[in-house]
């Protein structure tokens, strides 16, 4: 009886532990550690940070933006590199990357490189008003324009200081040449002798003789 106590107790013992572990055992696997859990909490939001910044960046492609003033935009990411052309200010740019180093790529109106620093929203930009149309004028231009009819054995008419035949000669003109009219219609300018005088802006600034009013064929006509 005693050595079957002595054993017995000892085998009650052990399974009594083994007991002990198997209730132990299922639980711990349910168990998570609390640096587990903190690096699971902290992990799952950078991912999602990282998922939010990326969709964020790819929306930069394709949008509209606009230089604040005239810029260069530049062959590679850098104010040494080769200049393309200039773009002016409110000249509507498309973003062609998600920027890099402070530069930004854009595919119009031309493909190369820009400060993104430089850049705005095109919703901020106020579209340029359209040129008016002008309302059609006459053709003043035109209108002063005559041509030296006089072909006389002088040659040509004089052009004078005053509307005067006896005035110092400041040019002269020949037959079949142009002089411009300071006003149109001319004002008329009778001299002593009845001359009828009218100034002219070129090809020098003076007077000039358009003959008498009551001749048939005055000294200059009007520009064909």
């Amino acid at each position: 009886m005693k050595k079957m106590s002595y054993w017995g107790i000892p085998v009650a013992l052990f399974a009594l532990g083994l007991g002990g572990l198997e209730g132990f055992k299922e639980p711990a696997t349910a168990v998570t550690s609390p640096k587990t859990t903190s690096a699971l909490q902290k992990s799952e939001p950078t991912l999602l940070q990282q998922q939010g910044n990326v969709q964020l960046a790819q929306a930069l492609i394709g949008q509209c933006r606009a230089p604040r003033q005239r810029i260069f935009l530049y062959s590679q990411r850098s104010t040494s590199s080769p200049t393309i052309r200039t773009i002016g200010p409110d000249e509507q740019v498309t973003l062609a990357d998600n920027g890099s180093g402070g530069w930004i790529a854009i595919s119009s109106p031309e493909a190369g490189y820009v400060r993104a620093s430089d850049l705005t929203t095109c919703q901020s930009v106020t579209p340029p008003k359209p040129n008016p149309i002008p309302n059609p004028t006459p053709n003043t231009t035109s209108s002063l324009c005559r041509i030296v009819t006089y072909n006389g054995p002088e040659g040509g008419l004089a052009i004078r200081s005053r509307p005067d035949s006896t005035a110092p000669r400041v040019d002269g003109v020949k037959f079949g040449e142009r002089v411009t009219l300071r006003t149109s219609p001319p004002p008329s300018r009778l001299d002593k002798d009845g001359r009828d005088w009218v100034e002219v802006t070129a090809p020098s600034r003076g007077w000039l003789s358009n003959g008498f009013p009551n001749s048939k064929s005055p000294n200059v006509g009007p520009c064909s």
